[in-house]
């Protein structure tokens, strides 16, 4: 799991503590940077990687095993599974790999899925026929489970140990057509866009892509990702068991999306948003961050790019055309979150500050903040929308070319490509962001998102359900439907 995954199932177990439930944070650990389970009220279970990884992902795309040192919870107890297998591959290449200038290919997704696969696929193996860890844990009689769906292993661990009461939460951002169908959501891919679909309304073209990303992911990638987990599991609990079936299951499903950001979609009493449940309260500036914006004589542009895409690793080339870029704009200062100070990579630059971490929400909160440059992770574009920042969304990787594309559908993000940076389209960018009277025209603005409220109430959304855990059953959707009943055929 990336970061943000780790983050986001860490913050439901600490709201969740808070409200006074007893928590247990089970962690089974595939990489080694990750030395903490980000809790700090939860009790730790952990088992290692047992075997030896004998490949490179230095192709890898995703954000999968970045360099974690946080959980994200503070108050469960955790139970943590450490990584008993080598890997022998570096996260440096990683880094540097999602700054390529070379196009994705199917080629690569295939590479990708099979090195996930095997890596899966052998962690499962161990974990389920663990029987002291299995003992520990079924010790514990848990009354209900919440955990994701991307490992999917989940869910032979909760029926290995009995546990029909479980809460599928889903880190990545809003719920696509081909991933609702694991629910039992009707697919809808002729206009609800998927990972790497346009802007609706879809034309012809982008239908047809957004029709094959859709039968990649409900059909190709779980066949090749999730079902060959069964193989393993169905020794230790029997031939009939289905993963998904059990993903179906789920009694309810957490969703990091918000309603009032993500494309209007079929939905179902199952779904429950809790996008920006992640999200801490603004706090007031340190010192020297407020001297920053204060002493900006327009206003401040943050810069950050996440975890796995550090701006450290980007190539010479796009360094040097982000700070020519900034140069233009000498009554702007931009604020970079930049991994390596003794790089000194702002000498020169006046108006360009770097910092190797930055304090992300409070600084969007400050009125003087006119524009966040991201790769669109979905916790950075919900705090930004919440923030009323505009975004210029450079996307990546993985969901963020979704999320990008989704906050430019509701006018408050303009993108640009990797590519487009070494064209001039950022100094556009940044002209069209702090002058459109869109995007607030450079002046202050209000959050676009559920005024009058604060996301970091979302607690508020889910811990009722927790306190009725003995009340769950396993809700089906009421009809199981198929395409040609769904279509009338």
């Amino acid at each position: 799991m990336g970061k943000s995954h780790v983050m986001f199932i860490g913050k439901i177990a600490d709201i969740l503590a808070k409200a006074g439930h007893e928590i247990v944070l089970f962690q089974p650990i595939i990489d080694d940077n990750i030395t903490t389970t980000g809790t700090k009220l939860a009790r730790v279970i952990e088992r290692k990687r047992d075997f030896v990884i004998d490949f490179s992902f230095d192709d890898l795309q995703e954000d999968v095993w970045s360099n974690i040192t946080t959980t994200g919870t503070k108050l469960a107890r955790v139970i943590e599974r450490k990584r008993d297998f080598v890997i022998d591959f570096s996260f440096d290449d990683l880094q540097e790999d999602v700054w390529s200038f070379e196009e994705p290919s199917f080629s690569k997704l295939t590479s990708m899925v099979g090195r996930l696969r095997s890596v899966q696929t052998k962690s499962c193996k161990n974990q389920i026929n663990d029987k002291t860890l299995m003992d520990q844990l079924k010790s514990e009689n848990f009354t209900m489970s919440i955990g994701e769906p991307f490992d999917a292993c989940y869910y032979g661990v909760l029926e290995r140990l009995g546990i029909n009461t479980y809460i599928s939460a889903l880190a990545g951002s809003g719920m696509t057509a081909a991933f609702g169908g694991l629910f039992g959501l009707p697919s809808t891919p002729s206009f609800l866009p998927g990972m790497f679909a346009g802007m609706p309304p879809l034309g012809y073209i982008d239908r047809a892509k957004n029709l094959f990303g859709h039968i990649m992911m409900q059909y190709w990638f779980p066949a090749n990702f999730i079902n060959p987990l069964n193989e393993v599991l169905r020794p230790v609990l029997g031939h009939d068991f289905e993963i998904m079936h059990k993903i179906a299951e789920s009694s309810l499903i957490f969703v990091n999306a918000d309603e009032h950001l993500d494309y209007p979609q079929p939905t179902s009493h199952k779904f429950v948003n809790i996008g920006g449940m992640s999200m801490s309260k603004p706090k007031p500036l340190e010192k020297k961050y407020e001297e920053i914006m204060n002493s900006s004589r327009k206003g401040v542009i943050l810069v950050s790019f996440g975890s796995v895409a550090q701006s450290s690793k980007m190539p010479e080339v796009l360094k040097k055309k982000f700070l020519e870029t900034f140069a233009q704009f000498p009554d702007i200062t931009f604020l970079w979150k930049y991994e390596k100070d003794e790089d000194n990579i702002a000498h020169g630059y006046d108006n360009v500050i770097t910092g190797n971490w930055l304090p992300q929400t409070d600084l969007l909160a400050h009125p003087k903040m006119l524009a966040f440059i991201s790769h669109g992770g979905a916790n950075s574009v919900m705090e930004a929308s919440y923030a009323g920042v505009p975004l210029i969304g450079i996307p990546l990787m993985a969901d963020q070319f979704r999320n990008a594309i989704m906050a430019q559908y509701r006018k408050i993000a303009t993108i640009v490509q990797k590519k487009e940076i070494l064209e001039g389209k950022l100094t556009e960018a940044i002209k069209k962001i702090t002058t459109d009277e869109r995007f607030g025209g450079g002046g202050s603005h209000d959050s676009w998102l559920l005024p009058g409220q604060h996301k970091w109430m979302i607690g508020g959304r889910f811990i009722p359900w927790g306190a009725h855990r003995e009340g769950f059953v396993q809700m089906y959707l009421d009809s199981d439907l198929n395409f040609s009943i769904y279509a009338w055929i």
